[in-house]
């Protein structure tokens, strides 16, 4: 199976309508305490999984919100994946190739960033990640890029591996040539688009992608 499927998890959410858009017609995989996001928007998810520290389930079962949903799956407590690293692995193995991450910034920081590193992971298996807030659009690239220009969005540039080499920037606000990134470095935060498509060229490594209102 090729298609989109999306991932909500149980991070901060501010503006609940945001999202009807990024949901209609996926193939929608909730963990834990992402189903109060669902809730909201009144949208049910074809899997629903996660140890469920995070949700009342018995509750949220009696309401009747979750009679339809497909597949439910219960995980112990101790375990040696996130609930939305498990998420992500079921959407691998169901052979989707492009996968969004919902609810998945916001609230503890180790969890953001752990899921941030799942974009590391899905690009390992050859599966398009992103990673969506109202505020935020990240993803992860191994080669050269061209981006449309977005109004009122920042563009920064966070190596992930310990170099990006022969990066070159061209139609941003901040160019750059043949420059090594190096991890660590801040010089790739906050660049502005211009008019023109932006063009992110590089040899080796990998470059974190992020474009960000404020």
């Amino acid at each position: 199976m090729s298609g989109k499927a999306v991932i909500v998890s149980g991070g901060t959410v501010d503006n609940y309508s945001f999202y009807s858009e990024i949901l209609k017609d996926k193939y929608i995989i909730c963990a834990d305490g992402g189903i109060y996001l669902l809730q909201k928007l009144n949208i049910k998810p074809d899997m629903f999984l996660g140890d469920f520290d995070s949700c009342n389930f018995d509750e949220i079962k009696k309401t009747g919100f979750l009679d339809g949903c497909k597949d439910i799956k219960k995980f112990l407590i101790e375990k040696d994946a996130t609930d939305t690293h498990i998420a992500v692995d079921f959407a691998v193995e169901k052979g989707f190739d492009d996968i969004t991450l919902i609810g998945a910034l916001g609230g503890r920081l180790d969890h953001s960033l752990a899921n941030i590193m799942l974009l590391r992971y899905l690009n390992e298996k050859g599966v398009k990640g992103t990673i969506l807030n109202e505020k935020n659009k990240a993803f992860l690239t191994d080669k050269s890029i061209r981006l449309e220009p977005e109004e009122n969005r920042k563009l920064s540039l966070i190596p992930l591996t310990d170099t990006v080499e022969g990066l070159t920037l061209k139609n941003l606000k901040y160019p750059l040539e043949n420059f090594t990134l190096k991890m660590g470095d801040s010089i790739g935060i906050s660049n502005e688009f211009t008019k023109n498509c932006a063009e992110i060229i590089f040899k080796k490594g990998l470059l974190l992608v992020i474009m960000s209102e404020d």
